[in-house]
């Protein structure tokens, strides 16, 4: 092999390098930008807190946070007691016994609920942005996050649940398909068993279930995350409300329910 040969292999090798670089650098920004410019942005670069750069920081913190999962940097809000959550025959069945009065006290979904319970957002940060001069405005606003968003505060807004949500989809609810004389419910799978298997609804990707505590037993619940990738939408075109896949022919509903 010629001089000249080593040298235009060697040039083939490093243009192909720098394409695969590039492509990589396109993926890890692109998996970045989840959560950077949506509606959990609180970013002062969203018009969200007015002084904190920081994105990760009105929920989580690396050190000294105020629950070791998921290093939540959040305090303040409502008990898991102080909730009403919606009641039906068929919810009952899940339960399997007595109906809790509010969320287990293990519930992921009482993370959404400190700020969509109407409770003042900045107050509730744990450890404070340096780059915020250890002050936050008392309340921080959705107000801008997203493309073309330009709601009012969360606590005034569509966003705040308050404390009932007996009006909305069953939340911190045991999915037990077998419970349900109709079998109108997907069953459950995924390599660990905590997955709604949506196989034959449309959907192509399972459902996350989350362990919760419910009448003395450990089970898979049905969880705002279940429905919602709080970070952004894992999957691209289903961006609105972070929904986990399309509500188009209602087929985030077919992936639990099937009808």
């Amino acid at each position: 092999m010629t001089k000249n040969e080593r040298r235009s292999i060697m040039k083939v090798r490093m243009a192909l390098a720098v394409v695969a670089a590039s492509m990589a650098a396109a993926t890890v920004a692109s998996a970045a930008s989840l959560i950077t410019g949506s509606k959990h942005d609180l970013s002062a670069a969203t018009g969200g807190s007015g002084k904190t750069t920081q994105i990760c920081v009105f929920c989580h913190t690396p050190h000294n946070p105020k629950e070791q999962i998921p290093l939540w940097n959040r305090s303040g809000g409502n008990t898991a007691s102080a909730f009403k959550l919606y009641t039906s025959s068929t919810t009952l069945n899940m339960y399997g016994a007595t109906k809790p009065s509010g969320f287990s006290s293990d519930s992921i979904s009482l993370f959404c609920m400190s700020c969509h319970d109407g409770s003042p957002l900045g107050g509730g940060v744990h450890n404070l942005p340096s780059d915020a001069g250890g002050t936050l405005a008392a309340d921080p606003r959705f107000s801008r996050g997203g493309t073309g968003v330009s709601g009012d505060a969360i606590v005034a807004g569509k966003t705040n649940f308050g404390t009932d949500l007996t009006r909305s989809h069953p939340v911190n609810i045991p999915y037990v398909p077998a419970l349900d004389a109709n079998a109108g419910f997907r069953p459950v799978g995924g390599a660990n068993n905590n997955e709604v298997n949506v196989s034959g609804s449309g959907a192509t990707h399972n459902l996350p279930l989350f362990k919760a505590t419910i009448n003395g037993s450990t089970v898979n619940a049905v969880e705002c995350s279940s429905c919602h990738a709080v970070h952004g939408s894992v999957y691209v075109g289903h961006s609105v409300n972070f929904l986990r896949t399309t509500m188009k022919g209602s087929l985030l509903c077919l992936a639990c329910h099937n009808k």
